[in-house]
């Protein structure tokens, strides 16, 4: 693709950008002076379509920044694309929250018509249509730092050897000894199917060679006559190969059949090579810049440097003749002059509250009655907070500046293909960056001085009244400030004073506690929409009397882990950008095994580049006892995962109901306090506490058992996790794909081509309706079992290959039974609060405002 092509949709992209920021404006002014409240205005389904609406086309124009960010060479150009892609994935973390916050309630908690309707979250977006949610992860998440990656790399491969002899750690370890019997089984059983199928009926291949043995015992011929024959064979079969050599070069020339495999491998090695020198004229390109900056900064310095100085000297001079006026003292410091716009806002927004106030109370004294007596008998009413139609997005301002950056600097500039043309331009450097750094360092330098003469004119100024009463008052200020961050639980180990952060990481890697994370990409899931499976659902849905949740599609979880997971930790600007509302430090995924849970925090980590600590039981099973052994474990691994030259972070517990069950004495089955659960307070503590808004850490936790945890030590202020995510079993269509792509993958793998024959005949509808109740991870590993039990007969027949053979090895697998979806579904609402809210409904309903019921006594009612 040329620069020209690169530039027009760069300049489509923008286009695309203003409109949306137009129509969020347009909203917003227009939806400003309504009064949305009732369900009759339908005020949260148009907060949806709205969010949606900017969702799906953010999605879409994601991609076009994306493979314009990929394929740019200009270094400055990429550093703008690089900002606007950036904003677009802030702009889609903000609007993936909103969706999930504003999302319809469903008809279990939908209030009655007429009453105020108030909203309920919900994870998983029914509304939206596949397409509107898929998202891609973009390439600058790795490519952008590769170095730092590769050092960090380096230096765990080195501990690995030094420590523990290997340079891999994977995620899973070593399965158990039940399975490995289970798999010798069903090798042994597919052995004898196949010996059994052999002995029963001859192959062709076997009736072939045995009518070939008896025409050579039957008909002998002279050694003259056989030489003759072998050189007609030899004629005719060359003869024939030319013949069908030529015709299919012609095919192929008149494009009536495509080219073989040499043309398609030729033509992708072309297409790699020429991404692979475009890769490097960008870091060439870019590191040419970089160099070029010192000469222009002071060149710059030089030319502008006198002028910049005293207009910024003006400028403070004027601040602090004003203040000696106003205040009659010298400023200390010039922290108030650039807060100046701040504490005027801070002001207007103190002085608007007690105008509020005082209506308020001017209403109030009308009614005269206050709190005491019996109130009106209906039910008391809710506050019920309004959609956000009449605001903006928070982008909204970001994307302003860019498309004005864009068309002032962009617009009306046209590429030259000339290699010279794409290094850098030197007189927009000097505008945009260079001005700035100069600037910066012109006004350090005025501070500094400024900063001395007034602690000079302070101190001839000051006199010994004067003293005593700033040390009073900053006395009282000190009191303010009193309140004190809590120091970590770990910052008090005396073993953990003197030690440095590579110390610490080489502890978790002896401890195996530092993993390498195999390679899954967000593109390897498979896995397709099922439009036919919701309907389905719906209709179930309609005949009970409990409204039934859809099972998730893999295109909502694969966004929700997208929007949750890898774009907040993409780079350090998205990360400190994500307001602090929407930072997810945390996610649980539950759902039975062989769902795909630890897959996704793998591929979370491929995706982002990300060290993989991994903190489940199994792994931390016999370590860090004692008194002090669990919180020594969680500070080291938290202050690994802060530090900058390690991230982006993924911690990983595996069975993460393990450590926060409850420890009540009262407990009917008590919980173990020297297992798992010993390292629950320290887990909880350093989560709340330690990661901040800057930590490009995320934590995962997946569980098969999720009801067995305590409640209150998962969701809540006190709470572990911040969202939570069903991973279920795959849906009828799901399983005709998982069908096909394993068995083609493992086909593959083998390099058998004679295999593929075999794939079209195999009935794979009649494979998904029997492997209902199986997850992704057991038909996989159905189809690699019966693969690698018949390693033998691959080369030879195909008959091993078939539907009876596949569901003889699937059958020995685990199957979810009805009360294990029982179970996954009655976490979900108890999680979502769906219970607590239908139960608050229904309440209402039929107390109908009134407490009929009277409460016994000696009981609290």
């Amino acid at each position: 693709m040329s620069n020209r092509t690169n530039d027009i949709i760069w300049k489509n992209a923008v286009s695309r950008i203003q409109g949306q920021v137009k129509f969020d404006e347009e909203t917003s002014s227009r939806n400003k002076c309504r009064t949305i409240i009732t369900s009759e205005d339908g005020a949260i389904e148009q907060a949806f379509d709205h969010f949606a609406k900017l969702y799906a086309n953010y999605a879409q124009i994601l991609i076009q920044v994306e493979q314009c960010y990929d394929r740019k060479i200009q270094p400055q150009k990429r550093n703008d694309v690089k900002k606007m892609l950036e904003l677009i994935i802030l702009c889609i973390i903000e609007l993936r929250h909103q969706l999930v916050k504003w999302h319809p309630p469903n008809p279990d908690v939908r209030v009655e018509r007429g009453q105020k309707q108030q909203h309920f979250p919900w994870e998983y977006l029914e509304k939206m249509s596949p397409r509107d949610i898929e998202v891609i992860v973009s390439r600058f998440f790795r490519e952008d730092n590769v170095k730092e990656q590769s050092n960090r790399d380096d230096l765990i491969t080195g501990y690995m050897k030094i420590k523990l002899g290997v340079t891999n750690m994977p995620v899973e370890l070593c399965g158990d000894t039940d399975e490995l019997v289970a798999n010798q089984e069903q090798i042994s059983e597919s052995e004898s199917c196949n010996e059994e199928s052999k002995n029963e009926t001859p192959q062709p291949a076997e009736v072939s060679e045995r009518n070939e043995k008896e025409q050579r015992k039957v008909t002998k011929l002279a050694p003259e006559d056989a030489i003759l024959k072998n050189k007609v064979v030899q004629e005719v079969f060359i003869l024939r190969w030319e013949i069908a050599f030529q015709q299919r070069n012609e095919q192929m020339f008149i494009r009536m059949r495509p080219r073989g495999n040499e043309a398609n491998t030729a033509s992708k090695s072309i297409l790699d090579d020429e991404y692979m020198h475009k890769k490097q004229q960008q870091k060439e390109n870019a590191e040419d810049f970089l160099n070029s900056l010192d000469s222009l900064r002071i060149s710059l310095h030089e030319e502008i440097g006198f002028e910049v100085k005293e207009r910024l000297k003006e400028e403070r001079t004027k601040w602090i003749t004003d203040q000696l006026t106003k205040n009659g003292s010298v400023p200390e410091n010039l922290d108030k002059f650039y807060k100046q716009d701040q504490i005027e806002q801070e002001e207007k927004t103190a002085a608007e509250p007690q105008k509020k106030k005082s209506g308020k109370d001017g209403k109030k004294s009308k009614s005269g009655d206050g709190k005491k007596g019996k109130k009106s008998k209906g039910p008391v009413e809710v506050e019920v907070e309004e959609p956000p139609l009449g605001e903006q997005l928070k982008t909204t301002k970001a994307f302003k500046k860019e498309i004005t950056q864009f068309e002032t600097v962009w617009k009306n500039r046209i590429e030259c293909s000339e290699i010279q043309s794409q290094k850098y331009d030197a007189e927009l450097a000097k505008d945009s960056i260079i001005l700035a750094q100069a600037e910066e360092e012109v006004r350090i330098h005025v501070d500094e001085m400024l900063i001395l003469n007034l602690s000079k004119m302070k101190a001839s100024q000051s006199s010994g009244k004067k003293s005593k009463a700033k040390k009073g008052k900053k006395g009282k200020k000190s009191k303010k400030k009193g309140k004190k961050e809590k120091p970590l639980p770990g910052s008090k180990i005396s073993d953990l004073k003197n030690m440095d952060t590579d110390q610490m990481l080489s502890i978790l890697i002896e401890n195996e506690l530092i993993n390498n994370a195999s390679e899954v990409k967000i593109r390897d899931i498979v896995g397709v929409s099922d439009t036919i499976a919701n309907l389905d659902d719906q209709a179930r849905s309609s005949e009970n009397e409990r409204w039934m949740p859809k099972n998730p599609s893999i295109s909502q979880l694969k966004s929700i882990i997208a929007d949750y997971c890898i774009f907040p930790l993409g780079s350090s600007t998205i990360k400190k950008s994500v307001h602090e509302i929407h930072n997810v430090k945390s996610i649980m995924i539950y759902g039975p095994s062989g769902s795909g849970k630890t897959m996704m925090a793998e591929l979370i980590a491929t995706e982002l580049g990300a060290l993989f600590i991994n903190l489940s039981p199994e792994r931390l099973n016999g370590k860090f006892e004692g008194k002090v052994g669990a919180t020594k474990l969680v500070h080291m691994a938290f202050t690994v995962a802060k530090n900058p030259r390690y991230a982006p972070v993924v911690i990983y517990l595996d069975n993460c109901e393990e450590f926060f069950q409850s420890t009540k004495k009262k407990k009917k089955n008590p919980v173990d306090k020297n297992g798992p659960v010993r390292f629950q307070k320290d887990f909880i503590t350093y989560k709340n506490q330690c990661l901040t808004l800057d930590d490009r850490v995320i934590i995962i936790g997946t569980s098969r058992n999720p009801e067995k945890a305590d409640k209150k030590c998962l969701k809540g202020r006190t709470g572990f996790f911040d969202r939570f995510v069903y991973f279920p079993c795959p849906h009828y269509h799901e399983r005709v794909t998982l069908w096909q792509h394993f068995i083609v993958q493992c086909i593959e793998q083998t390099g058998i081509k004679h295999l593929k024959q075999a794939t079209p005949c195999l009935d794979f509808g009649s494979l998904a309706m029997v492997s209902e109740g199986f997850s992704s991870g057991m038909i996989k590993k159905s189809v690699q079992t019966l693969f690698n039990a018949n390693q033998f007969f691959q080369k030879r027949r195909l008959g091993w290959l078939s539907e009876e053979a596949l569901v003889k090895v699937l059958i020995t697998n685990y199957i979810v039974t009805e009360d294990d979806n029982a179970r996954f579904f009655d976490f979900t609402c108890q999680i979502t609060d769906l219970d607590s809210r239908r139960k608050l409904l229904c309440g209402d309903k039929n107390d109908g405002g009134k407490n009929t019921q009277k409460p016994k006594k000696g009981k609290k009612s």
